[in-house]
């Protein structure tokens, strides 16, 4: 009943003719969706952060804060823009876009669960104090815990950093090579630098020495990419040499039938 209430009306303004509930689908989901009747009005609507920059500003609680959702609030139906309703923690319905993957609705933000203090392992709406529902809105950490792989932990990863919820060294992880902090931002001079990704940088045979990139023994950078050195006297053996590469008299020489193309050896009848 309750959904067609809303039908009738939403046609009755719209002059629809020939109504369904396909109709509805234009104006986004009616509150609290498909879960039943609700006497609880839409409570608050969360505009694009792309059209404001403040959560006060994009928070709209009623027709005065936002003209444009004047009818929405009054048939408790999301805008077509902002199609999702949520139920909120305090048992009432908000609109908001739906979260990325992986991300939880808390009362009109997007968290990642698995690494909030505030709502450790919150997943779905982040409505439900039970931690075995779709919508757990997780738990407060205490102030000597973090939050990691959505479990409040004291261990503080010692010395190492948490680089996308891995404990990893950044003298020696060639992915995340000198991070620190949060391990969060690009900027080198920033005390929650990511780090970088040696691997991306100069190739697979980089590694990452004390929080620096460099090349793996028997490789040096050439043309920005970690390369076989092929100077005399370099090579010992063979394995120093590379693929398809052997040492002759300190020097790395290609296999018979094998080219020498920008410091590798390649097969010529190959793409």
């Amino acid at each position: 009943m309750y959904k067609h209430w809303i039908l009738a009306i939403t046609c009755v303004l719209c002059g629809i003719t020939g109504c369904s509930l396909d109709n509805m689908v234009e104006r986004g989901n009616p509150c609290p969706g498909l879960d039943g009747p609700h006497d609880k009005p839409l409570k608050y609507i969360v505009k694009d952060r792309s059209d404001c920059n403040t959560e006060e500003e994009c928070q709209c609680i009623s027709p005065k804060d936002c003209p444009e959702f004047a009818d929405n609030f009054e048939l408790s139906v999301c805008p077509a823009n902002i199609p999702t309703c949520h139920q909120s923690s305090d048992n009432n319905y908000y609109c908001m876009t739906a979260c990325p993957s992986g991300q939880a609705a808390c009362d009109g933000k997007c968290i990642q669960g698995s690494l909030d203090e505030m709502h450790c392992g919150a997943q779905g709406d982040c409505y439900s104090d039970d931690e075995n529902s779709p919508h757990f809105k997780g738990v407060v950490c205490k102030p000597n815990e973090e939050c990691r792989n959505s479990k409040c932990t004291n261990d503080t990863c010692s010395s190492n950093v948490w680089c996308n919820q891995i404990c990893t060294n950044p003298d020696e992880d060639e992915h995340y090579c000198g991070a620190r902090g949060e391990c969060s931002n690009p900027d080198e001079m920033n005390e929650n630098y990511k780090g970088i990704d040696c691997i991306k940088q100069l190739g697979e045979n980089a590694a990452c020495q004390s929080g620096k990139c460099i090349c793996k023994d028997g490789y040096t950078v050439i043309d920005g990419q970690c390369a076989i050195q092929n100077v005399p006297g370099n090579c010992t053996d063979d394995n120093i040499c590379g693929e398809n590469a052997y040492c002759d008299s300190g020097n790395c020489r290609c296999k018979d039938g094998f080219v020498k193309v920008d410091n590798q050896c390649l097969d010529p009848n190959s793409n």
